[in-house]
């Protein structure tokens, strides 16, 4: 009996192995947009906290009622995000728009060409 490997049994292996390197080798560039994806996300998601703790920071009494749109088109990698405020009091169910003492506080980040979108919401009362 023969110790060593045929060319048959060499050529198989190394087509299979070929294959499981190109598996991984695919596997690749989905990684990298899955990282694009989930940092745009995450990018999406500091500036809503942010414009969320800015209008915190402002108080009820200066936070006007209304939608307040800010673009990052002149900011350099921020070229693909923008945010939309929304003021106004909180509904309390009944009607009519009167001060409740409540204003709720709605954050919108829109990235990738607004397909996704990060929404933050809160409250904020008259002290």
């Amino acid at each position: 009996m023969s110790k060593g490997a045929t060319l048959i049994e060499i050529v198989i292996s190394l087509g299979i192995l070929s294959l499981g390197i190109l598996a991984v080798v695919g596997a690749f560039p989905f990684g990298m947009r899955m990282v694009d994806f989930n940092r745009s996300g995450n990018t999406a998601l500091f500036l809503a906290t942010h414009e969320i703790e800015s209008a915190i920071e402002d108080g009820y009494h200066n936070l006007e009622n209304g939608i307040e749109v800010i673009d990052f088109g002149e900011f350099e990698n921020f070229e693909s995000y923008r945010i939309e405020r929304r003021v106004d009091y909180f509904d309390t169910g009944e009607e009519g728009g009167d001060d409740t003492g409540l204003k709720l506080i709605e954050v919108e980040v829109f990235t990738d060409g607004a397909n996704r979108s990060v929404v933050l919401n809160t409250l904020i009362s008259e002290r």
